[in-house]
């Protein structure tokens, strides 16, 4: 592509002006043209580039700290599928569990109504305390229910009480 004549006229202008000066003098320019080109490439290439780097780095080492870590539950997850499967309960299976030892124990339940929570029952009961105790001990036997808050008051016969009792499973 052929240059204008004022491209032309500039640019012969600019050999004469380096041509003229003496060679210390182009040396010296060519040198600070160089450590300016040098420092320019420093901030504008190099100090970006390093930036990245470094923050390519930590974001790798975050990336491998979290593959351990999915290995470690990808681990614990194996680990738990090879344990047996345990049943799920439910309120009515507990309710039916829990009636036939309280018959076993001699021991009335007048009423057993799922907890709001849906983690146990709240029952009502009637029977001699020795009786109750027996209950206590028929209720450790496995599969184990765990009595939660209970309580008890004196029917009107002698040696009867009335009774309140939570049944939990499934600690929240």
């Amino acid at each position: 592509m052929p240059l204008g004549p004022r491209v032309r006229a500039a640019r012969l202008a600019a050999q004469r002006l380096w041509h003229s000066r003496p060679r210390r003098e182009r040396a010296l320019l060519l040198l600070l043209a160089v450590g300016l080109l040098a420092a320019m490439s420093w901030y504008h290439v190099w100090q970006p580039w390093n930036r990245w780097r470094t923050a390519s780095e930590r974001a790798l080492w975050a990336q491998r700290l979290r593959a351990d870590e999915l290995d470690l539950i990808e681990r614990e997850i194996l680990r738990l599928r090879q344990l047996p499967r345990v049943p799920r309960l439910d309120a009515t299976l507990v309710a039916d569990e829990l009636a036939r030892r309280a018959r076993a124990a001699q021991v009335e339940l007048s009423s057993c109504l799922p907890r709001p929570d849906g983690k146990g029952l709240a029952c009502q009961a009637g029977a001699a305390f020795d009786q109750w105790v027996g209950l206590l001990a028929a209720l450790q036997t496995p599969p184990a229910l765990e009595l939660g808050d209970w309580r008890a008051e004196p029917a009107g016969e002698s040696g009867r009480v009335r009774l309140w009792f939570d049944i939990h499973w499934g600690r929240p």
